[in-house]
């Protein structure tokens, strides 16, 4: 779907070139599910962060290049003016957030029958979804001042820690560049005072010292990224699907390490 829209924008119009854009990054998602690589993984958590979002680039010519420019480590951005869909990204009240600032994005159509009617034999999901004439799509995102929109992510996933919203996505993204990290995924703990914090939970190499963590990381993301706690696994749990089986990680607190530096 997000290919049939990029190509559409990108090429002014669908038809044969959609098809086979959306077709390649179907089949470049299949190989992925089916490589269990480092490498593989690294694509997934790419793919994992732009997935959601349209990508502006409207520089692309043929289809590869639309799934090499989805592997990217930095979030997607999508040019918010669509001919049919309203587009905002708004607080919990459903008010616009200001340019820069992080909120749920929210959708509505031009035209009727545009977007789906409601959640199958769920009343309360459709009711709350659909409030004050916005679809929510559980997604964050923030505008930039060119009007572009950034893809954060979603919402049930997002960690909040300390006023910040930080993207698991991004955080794994940027820990499966590290040598000797074959796997990870970041989950938010409760912490009495920050709200939440960030456990990483990793696949190493048997070489591998949790407390160098922070020192590689330096850089690679901002400081309020950088972990509190990592948690050595034999292997990520996830779903048929490849989706990281949070809820089982944020409930296993075996073998923690702590990376506060201790109270003099």
């Amino acid at each position: 779907v997000e290919a049939r829209k990029i190509c559409r924008r990108a090429n002014g119009n669908g038809g044969a070139v959609a098809d086979a854009a959306r077709r390649e990054v179907a089949a470049a998602l299949i190989a992925l599910k089916r490589d269990g690589s480092k490498a593989a993984r690294q694509g997934r958590a790419a793919l994992s962060l732009a997935s959601g979002q349209a990508v502006a680039l409207n520089s692309l010519q043929r289809p590869a290049q639309l799934v090499a420019a989805l592997k990217i480590d930095a979030a997607a951005a999508l040019n918010a003016s669509l001919d049919d869909l309203e587009l905002a990204v708004v607080d919990e009240g459903d008010s616009p957030v200001p340019t820069g600032e992080t909120g749920e994005i929210v959708i509505r159509p031009r035209d009727p029958f545009r977007i789906l009617l409601g959640y199958w034999a769920n009343a309360d999901a459709s009711q709350k979804a659909s409030r004050n004439f916005w679809f929510h799509t559980g997604d964050l995102g923030r505008f930039d001042e060119d009007g572009y929109l950034y893809f954060v992510g979603r919402g049930n996933d997002i960690i909040r820690r300390g006023g910040e919203n930080i993207s698991p996505a991004a955080l794994e993204a940027a820990v499966l560049d590290l040598p000797g990290i074959e796997d990870a995924a970041a989950v938010a703990v409760p912490d009495a005072i920050m709200g939440e914090e960030i456990k990483l939970c990793l696949v190493a190499t048997p070489d591998f010292s949790p407390a160098d963590l922070p020192a590689r990381l330096c850089g690679r993301v901002p400081d309020f990224m950088i972990p509190r706690y990592v948690q050595l696994l034999a292997h990520i749990p996830r779903t048929q699907t490849e989706k990281i089986r949070r809820n089982l990680l944020q409930a296993n607190t075996d073998g923690v390490t702590d990376l506060r530096p201790p109270h003099r």
